[in-house]
């Protein structure tokens, strides 16, 4: 990003560089930390003098989009594995603006029964689980 905002050009390559094989216990795969660290990273740009406002705003706009999934994600890592602070973080998730309407039902529920949520939850991972980039992988 410094090499970019310093005004290095960047350029695509659009055919795979790389093939790897997507396992559940791949760093990659989670999608908790690989959202925060985006956040992060985001932050760490938004601070760059050489940033325009416009960029900033997109930025922003950015952080905001994944400040929200991050709660999503917190949320559903709660509901795994029946954290005491579950009911909290899915009441935080219905209250946060731009909220999709089918999510914030889910949390709610979430919220009222916490205990059938993480059961759920748990066995939709036992038959499949979510690897990089969302990909669904059916257990074998």
């Amino acid at each position: 990003m410094r090499l970019i905002l310093s005004g290095s050009r960047a350029g695509a390559v659009l055919e795979p560089l790389a093939r790897y094989r997507v396992r559940r216990t791949s760093l990659s795969a989670d999608r908790t930390q690989m959202t925060a660290g985006r956040i992060q990273s985001l932050r760490t740009g938004l601070e760059h003098p050489a940033l325009r406002e416009e960029e900033r705003e997109v930025a922003r706009a950015t952080v905001a989009a994944l400040e929200r999934e991050l709660a999503v994600l917190r949320l559903r890592d709660a509901v795994r594995s029946g954290d005491a602070a579950t009911r909290r973080l899915a009441l935080d998730v219905t209250r946060g603006p731009g909220v999709p309407l089918a999510t914030r039902a889910k949390a709610l529920a979430a919220a009222c029964a916490p205990g059938l949520a993480g059961r759920l939850v748990r066995h939709r991972d036992r038959r499949v689980w979510l690897g990089a980039g969302e990909t669904t992988v059916d257990h074998v």
